[in-house]
């Protein structure tokens, strides 16, 4: 049996992930409790009268040729070890594009796993890099330049002015904007801030895994802001990796560092009439509609 929210169900959903999700510790989970988890937009799965199978969708802004358009996402799908493999997933991703088909024009994933859901009208519209840099090669910066967060430093500002520079991007309201930084804290990471003088220049969300560094938000202004960070991370660590966007120009700094590719960004166009008649564009389906994009694209926050 399927049910379309999960309100009530807070204790039953936490125990779906401690038995479901083994990259995430009690820590991790709890803060995603605090944070991440939206009763009234998460589908759920049940069976032999327990909770199976769980989907977390969410409500997104995105930047559309400058516009603001709602579309539908995935957050986080879960499901018990001994009920996989039953296509539960498959109909509560069913279930929840019937609903956003009547809600939202598009409806957007990113995942590393396409193919399941290429077959549902989802097409590829972006993709994403992943970098892995030696501590030696990251010597350009000034690492003095590195700060901490603290919850008196409003850095919305500027991830508003770094989303400037994007379109075709989920652009976060300043509560889910918020919510993201204080989950990134409780999850144990790290928010360093890179300072021009008094004033921050970008932010980076990361956590350190045996003196490996992994960031996973990467926000700056201009280049001296990434290799001001990079320099100070490496001063205390043997590499840092990270992902960006297929638009994000790394390479300029690390030329003879290959990416390779990351995640998928997905997007379906649930009503290519009303679509087209909003964009005053003939848009048959999503590949279509994110070519009339003509700037660089962001979606890191797309969950």
């Amino acid at each position: 049996m399927i049910c379309q929210n999960a309100i009530g169900y807070h204790n039953e959903i936490q125990e779906l992930l401690k038995k479901s999700m083994l990259n995430m510790n009690d820590a991790q989970i709890r803060a995603w409790m605090e944070h991440e988890f939206k009763p009234e937009t998460m589908f759920c799965y049940w069976q032999d009268g327990r909770l199976t199978s769980c989907l977390q969708t969410k409500r997104r802004i995105l930047s559309f040729k400058h516009q603001k358009i709602a579309v539908a996402t995935i957050s986080l799908a879960a499901t018990l070890p001994d009920y996989r493999q039953r296509d539960q997933f498959g109909q509560l991703l069913e279930a929840f594009l019937e609903q956003s088909s009547h809600n939202e024009l598009l409806t957007m994933v990113y995942t590393n796993f396409p193919k399941l859901f290429e077959n549902r009208s989802f097409s590829c519209i972006s993709k994403t890099k992943y970098y892995w840099i030696p501590a030696d090669k990251c010597n350009q910066g000034n690492d003095k330049n590195i700060r901490f967060y603290h919850p008196n430093i409003d850095l919305y500002p500027l991830y508003l002015e770094f989303m400037s520079h994007f379109d075709g991007s989920i652009v976060l309201s300043k509560k889910d904007f918020e919510d993201q930084i204080h989950y990134a804290i409780d999850c144990k990471k790290k928010v360093a801030l890179m300072m021009h003088g008094e004033k921050p220049h970008g932010f980076a969300i990361y956590k350190v895994l045996n003196n490996h560094v992994k960031i996973d938000v990467l926000v700056y202004l201009d280049s001296n802001a990434i290799l001001d960070l990079l320099r100070y991370l490496a001063i205390r660590n043997d590499a840092i990796s990270f992902v960006v966007s297929m638009d994000e120009r790394i390479e300029k700094l690390f030329p003879f560092d290959i990416p390779r590719n990351q995640g998928t960004i997905l997007a379906r166009l649930n009503n290519y009439k009303l679509f087209s008649k909003w964009t005053k564009e003939d848009v048959r389906n999503a590949n279509q509609a994110f070519e009339l994009i003509q700037e660089p694209m962001w979606n890191h926050f797309i969950e």
